[in-house]
């Protein structure tokens, strides 16, 4: 049986200022900026984070923001929960009207950093479970978990998209993933179409987002296109340019490169 995390771990760096739009968040996520800082694009206005004040997300929305470097560059990590919290603490959880940040406190950091290592170390799935366990618990505390959590029941497009996740470039159709998820082609087409959504779409989203990991490690365009079940590199141009408002190449040029050039994987998804 394949390994299951509990969480998706992304990392992105940059030395130049990067403003993306349209960035689909497919799993309740936590933002923590280690260096510069982000801004994002909420209600209207901007909402500063900083490496004091992390951005907790549920899923589903399409967010703009902007990443800021500082002396330092540019550097984050996001944690992408696939774990859900006990159902009686979502009951008991009241929706959150504010704007989806938290002051950050070393119990918190504590709880991030363990589940952090925890999944770089590839301990076991229950081991991985109990560590998100332990961040949703100081996230209740807090009476910040409902931001990440505004409900029980995952929609539709959840549910697509989080099996999507886990291999972004595979050549997925609507029959299989709807088998995968235990519905007829024409249930789950139903389902997504009263969620305003459709399979593409949230293909699409998945993609793009995962094209900004890719080449994050980097990876040349080219390469990013093919990770991303691209047959045109062009028609992979258009979409990335469309969607997040940056040319693939004027995103690469925002890049501190890496040292050396990671081997693809499917396991982190860009989120923001």
């Amino acid at each position: 049986m394949a390994h299951q995390n509990a969480v998706y771990i992304t990392r992105y760096q940059g030395q130049r200022q990067q403003l993306l739009r349209n960035v689909y968040i497919p799993a309740p996520t936590l933002v923590r900026v280690l260096r510069g800082s982000k801004s994002l694009v909420w209600r209207g206005e901007r909402v500063e984070v900083t490496p004091g004040r992390w951005l907790a997300l549920s899923a589903g929305q399409s967010l703009t923001f902007v990443n800021q470097p500082g002396d330092r560059g540019f550097e984050s990590v996001t944690l992408s929960f696939l774990a859900q919290p006990p159902g009686e603490w979502l009951i008991e959880a009241v929706p959150a009207v504010e704007a989806p940040c938290l002051a950050a406190n070393t119990a918190l950091a504590f709880c991030f950093d363990a589940l952090v290592n925890g999944v770089s170390h590839r301990v076991d799935e229950t081991a991985q479970q109990h560590l998100a366990l332990a961040l949703f618990a100081q996230l209740r505390q807090a009476n910040k978990l409902t931001l990440l959590f505004p409900g029980e029941e995952l929609t539709w497009r959840d549910r697509v998209a989080r099996f999507l996740m886990a291999d972004p470039g595979a050549a997925h159709s609507l029959e299989a993933v709807a088998q995968a998820l235990g519905v007829s082609r024409a249930t789950l087409h139903r389902r997504l179409k009263q969620e305003n959504s459709s399979f593409r779409q949230v293909l699409a989203d998945i993609r793009m987002g995962y094209s900004l990991t890719v080449l994050q490690k980097g990876h040349t365009v080219t390469e990013a296109a093919i990770a991303c079940g691209y047959e045109s590199r062009t028609r992979f141009a258009e979409r990335f340019k469309q969607t997040l408002g940056v040319s693939p190449g004027q995103y690469c040029r925002t890049l501190i490169k890496p040292a050396e050039v990671s081997i693809l994987r499917p396991e982190t998804i860009e989120l923001c």
